[in-house]
C-alpha cells in the first residue's frame, strides 16, 4: 500500500476551488434574488398601467366636458412699463 503525499500546492488548489464554488454559489443567490425583484417590478409596472387606462380615459372626458363648457379667454397685451 502506497501513501500518496499532499504538497502545499496540493492544498492551496482545493482552497482555490472550494473558494470558487462558493462564489458561484452566492453569485448564484443573488441572480435569483435579483430575478424576482425584476419579476415584482414588472407586476408592478402590469398594475400601474392597468389603473392608468382608465384614469387617463377619465382625465380626457373631464377636459372634453370643461373645454365644450368654458367661454375662450383671450390675454390683454401686456403694458409696457417706461
Amino acid at each position: 500500500m502506497s501513501v500518496a503525499t499532499v504538497s502545499i500546492g496540493d492544498i492551496a488548489g482545493v482552497i482555490a476551488a472550494l473558494a470558487f464554488a462558493y462564489l458561484v454559489l452566492r453569485l448564484g443567490g443573488l441572480i435569483g434574488k435579483a430575478g424576482r425583484v425584476l419579476d415584482e417590478t414588472s407586476i408592478g409596472v402590469h398594475g400601474l398601467s392597468e389603473q392608468t387606462v382608465p384614469l387617463l380615459s377619465q382625465v380626457t372626458d373631464t377636459v372634453a366636458s370643461t373645454t365644450s363648457r368654458s367661454c375662450v379667454w383671450t390675454p390683454s397685451p401686456p403694458t409696457s412699463l417706461r
